[in-house]
């Protein structure tokens, strides 16, 4: 009988998750009639699996459930295929789907797509540098020459400085009995040690006080006014207050009229009290007549007291050198009775008794008899400066009318100081004053105060207030006190001596 025909699947197309399993095989030869037919397909397990509109054509291919091979009583030549032999312990694999693609149903190929066209690439052509480029390198060569020629001017230029620093402050290496009395300097030499002087090393190197000297004792060789350049620089250049008044130091030594003005107007508009004060004393030795207008404004107008102090302190050393004190009162009594300032009429008053003069006296009277406590103390000032004997009598009648309190205290003590350091007052005259206060020293300091003073006095009318407050002393100390006194100034006396 014929053999029965046998059906035979196209190739199928190998999945490739499929790399253990064996290619399968075409057999022309009759299939055995064991061999079971495939014709259901396998169902799918992935579902992102490319789907093809063909018809569906699977082979279910288990390793473990492997047809067995044909029988040997089959018709026509076999091919043996050997069975893929199971790992040991391998993990069952999972059932992978074949799929089976007719030749007939295979896809059109999509259509080329043209090639794109590649752009055309410049070659860029090598071309000279720009002008502009050229002169910016030009001018940084130019910037960076400059620089270097700045640090290396820079470096002589301090190399020169401290070569002439040293010249100028040789001489005073040397013993100080050997110190110059003079330096000549020039304008740029007196800058240059304005500039030292205010750096911070010249302090810490101990330099400082030898540019200071140096400038004490300097003189000018170009014709330059050394005082006015110093007092310039000390009122207007920025430094530390130490350095400022120590450059004021240097004026009140020098003493030169020509650093008055500078110190005037800083002391005026002075924002720090002890820079003002600083300032109006180095103005004190070197202050004229000519400076009274402005002195009185600072008195008058001062911010703060301490230099309104000051300011009184020059006005008083003023008046004192002036033959003619009391020309002064006028502009003194101007300004007392235009200010409104209290502090100021106060000090003003005071500096009016260090003028004296008929109108000064007036106006003192008038407030020392007033109900102004302060105006009554200033008073009390007034007198005990004033320039002669004239308002001493004023002054004593005071105290004695007096009731015991501050105003008598004050009053006596003012008595005491114009004795002591008054005026030049002839023998005649201080023998009846010092007799006068002695009647009225009524507490124990105020006639040890009188006996202290004996000592000091030059006429035996001083041993005679000593017998008094032997006898009569209001208490022990005083007694003994006088009895003291009285032995060592008759020994003075008898020996002709000055001292005590």
């Amino acid at each position: 009988a014929p053999a029965p025909e046998t059906e035979t699947s196209p190739d199928p197309i190998q999945s490739q998750s499929l790399v253990t399993a064996p290619a399968p095989l075409e057999v022309s030869a009759p299939a055995s009639p064991e061999t079971p037919q495939m014709s259901e397909p396998l169902p799918s397990t992935t579902e992102a699996a490319p789907k093809f509109n063909i018809p569906e054509a699977t082979v279910q291919a288990k390793p473990e459930e492997a047809s067995p091979p044909p029988t040997s009583t089959a018709s026509g030549p076999l091919i043996k295929v050997k069975e893929p032999q199971p790992e040991k312990a391998a993990p069952k694999p999972v059932e992978t789907p074949v799929l089976a693609v007719a030749p007939a149903a295979t896809p059109a190929e999509p259509a080329p797509t043209p090639p794109e066209e590649t752009p055309a690439v410049s070659i860029p052509v090598k071309t000279g540098m720009s002008g502009a480029a050229k002169g910016v390198i030009a001018a940084l060569l130019l910037v960076g020459i400059l620089i270097a020629g700045i640090v290396l001017f820079g470096k002589k230029a301090e190399k020169a400085r401290m070569a002439r620093l040293a010249e100028i402050t040789a001489p005073f290496n040397a013993d100080p009995s050997s110190h110059p009395e003079e330096i000549e300097l020039s304008r740029s030499d007196i800058t240059l040690l304005l500039d030292t002087i205010i750096t911070p090393d010249s302090k810490e190197k101990g330099i400082r006080k030898t540019f200071m000297q140096a400038l004490n004792i300097g003189k000018t060789t170009d014709g330059s006014n050394l005082d006015d350049v110093v007092a310039k620089y000390a009122t207007r250049t920025q430094m530390s207050e130490d350095a400022r008044i120590n450059l004021f130091k240097v004026l009140e030594l020098r003493s030169r009229p020509s650093a008055l003005a500078p110190l005037i107007n800083f002391a005026r508009s002075a924002t720090e009290a002890k820079l003002g004060v600083a300032a109006l004393e180095a103005t004190e030795k070197m202050a004229t007549p000519d400076d009274l207008e402005q002195l009185l404004s600072i008195v008058s107008d001062a911010q703060h007291g301490d230099v309104r102090r000051a300011a009184v302190r020059t006005l008083k050393a003023v008046i004192k050198k002036a033959p003619n004190k009391s020309s002064f009162a006028d502009p003194i009594i101007s300004s007392f009775q235009s200010s409104t300032e209290a502090e100021a009429r106060e000090q003003l008053l005071q500096i009016l008794g260090t003028a004296g003069g008929s109108r000064a006296a007036e106006l003192i009277s008038i407030h020392l008899d007033g109900s102004n406590m302060k105006l009554q103390l200033a008073a009390i000032a007034g007198l005990r400066e004033w320039p002669d004997t004239g308002q001493f009598e004023t002054l004593s009648t005071f105290v004695k009318n007096e009731e015991e309190g501050t105003m008598r205290k004050q009053g006596f003590a003012a008595m005491i100081q114009f004795l002591t350091e008054g005026p030049d007052i002839n023998d005649d005259d201080l023998s009846l004053f010092w007799n006068g206060t002695a009647t009225l020293a009524l507490s124990e300091s105020e006639q040890i105060r009188v006996v202290n003073a004996m000592l000091t006095q030059k006429g035996e009318w001083s041993l005679k207030i000593l017998d008094r407050f032997m006898q009569r002393g209001l208490t022990d100390r005083v007694t003994a006190r006088a009895e003291d006194g009285k032995e060592l100034l008759k020994k003075r006396l008898a020996d002709g001596s000055n001292d005590e």
